[in-house]
């Protein structure tokens, strides 16, 4: 296979992996080692009315400190290990993410229109072709609460 049909072949790829992942009914995000976020999905942007457009993955970033759930933390880290992790019952997970805080116009979770949602996480590895990790991922899963 030429040069030019493998930049076609990888570019298919990309528009395929983006579609799948926006087809994702719940946020989902990319992040990297670093805990650069890489990509998410139209669903993680709508969730938090935070548009990354052309903005490059190094303008958000997980902030460990900023999260209250200590399993989601060392979740977050252990995902390189191939750990995979399912945290519950998490409020406001969208603020470990740089650039996202309560009171910022936008964010559901603002100070003027409270989310009292409660969410629950999972965290999973994402290997590379040589099955290094690489990448891991999280997906939000918003509780429904039973008001009786």
């Amino acid at each position: 296979m030429g040069e030019k049909a493998n930049k076609e072949k990888i570019g298919e790829n990309s528009f395929l992996l983006q579609q799948i992942i926006n087809s994702m009914p719940y946020p989902l995000a990319i992040f990297d080692q670093d805990l650069f976020v890489t990509m998410v999905n139209q669903e993680f942007k709508d969730s938090v009315k935070l548009f990354f457009g052309s903005r490059t993955h190094d303008t958000s970033r997980i902030n460990t400190g900023r999260i209250s759930d200590p399993q989601l933390s060392a979740s977050i880290m252990n995902v390189f290990l191939g750990e995979t992790v399912l945290s519950e019952g998490l409020k406001s997970p969208f603020e470990m993410f740089s650039g996202i805080s309560k009171g910022k116009p936008g964010f559901r979770d603002s100070l003027t229109q409270p989310d009292e949602s409660l969410y629950d996480a999972v965290v999973f590895p994402v290997p590379a072709e040589d099955s290094e990790i690489i990448h891991g991922a999280i997906v939000f899963m918003k509780k429904r609460l039973n008001k009786e």
